[in-house]
């Protein structure tokens, strides 16, 4: 009678445990997928690249006819598309270069060129996007920024020494890579991060981030390096990139730092409200003055 009561309970606690065991295995086998999954996928999700085609590229031209079509031929001899809109001023003019979205394209700023008065902007798609060769990196992105710069500082219509970089989401990491390697009368920064490392580890702190992610476009390492002015303006409810993350970069910025907060707008809906662009062109205004 003892024996087959031993047995039983022999029984009922083997059967939790099979349960927890086969539990756990679930949840390990299914945390290995989604590390697979995350890996593969990373590209295609930081970078949703936008292609134009030559009657699309045709329409924008017809659209924006005070801008002008470029391309930009890489060290590695990769195409870029973009656009440039030339000061009405005479003389040398200021120069804005404008880094875009995940999504966006070069195209989008120029329906904004009022924010913009006296300053000539350059606006160059991500490889990948517009009519732009070859595929998106942070390698390349970095690079083929630098090599933007380098070209059109060197033009003979632009003041080099009064360059602005701006950078919405994606861009702020590429437009804060350039201010960290050239030299750029202020930054202005919508939507920023620290890095796409921090951002993931904190949504998934029990995963090995840091070994996964391929593209970390690290800002945070750059803002102590940087003594140019930032202006930086963020969404109130912004979804996508949490606030801590744009606060670590701010608080890193060697230089001073101005920051405005869009009251109930999201991390695009910011893009189509009105104060956010009276914010950009009263900043702009007060660069040249």
């Amino acid at each position: 009678m003892q024996r087959k009561a031993h047995n039983n309970k022999e029984i009922l606690i083997k059967k939790p445990l099979k349960m927890l065991v086969y539990i756990a295995s679930i949840l390990i086998i299914a945390a290995l997928a989604f590390l697979i999954i995350m890996y593969i996928f990373q590209d295609s999700l930081l970078f949703m690249t936008n292609k134009t085609s030559f009657k699309e590229h045709e329409l924008l031209k017809a659209k924006y006819p005070f801008a002008r079509d470029i391309t930009i031929e890489t060290p590695d001899k990769t195409i870029l598309s973009g656009w440039f809109v030339k000061s009405s001023s005479e003389g040398k003019s200021p120069l804005l270069i404008h880094f875009d979205g995940n999504a966006d394209l070069a195209s989008d700023i120029l329906k904004h060129r009022e924010c913009f008065e006296g300053w000539s902007i350059l606006s160059v798609n991500y490889r990948g996007y517009g009519l732009s060769q070859g595929k998106p990196s942070q390698t390349a992105l970095f690079s083929d920024a630098l090599c933007i710069y380098d070209k059109y500082s060197r033009n003979q219509d632009i003041d080099n020494r009064n360059i602005v970089v701006m950078g919405y989401s994606l861009g702020t990491a590429v437009a804060t890579h350039v201010a960290c390697n050239r030299h750029v009368k202020a930054v202005i920064l919508t939507a920023p991060f620290d890095s796409v490392t921090r951002i993931v580890q904190d949504k998934l702190p029990f995963l090995p981030v840091s070994r996964l992610v391929n593209h970390p476009l690290d800002s945070l390492s750059c803002a102590p390096l940087i003594n140019a002015p930032l202006y930086t303006i963020l969404a109130e409810r912004d979804l996508l990139i949490p606030r801590k993350n744009s606060m670590n970069l701010i608080k890193a910025w060697k230089g001073v730092s101005k920051t405005e907060i869009i009251p109930k707008k999201g991390h695009s809906s910011m893009l189509e409200d009105e104060q956010f662009w009276n914010c950009i062109k009263a900043y702009m205004k007060s660069l040249k003055t």
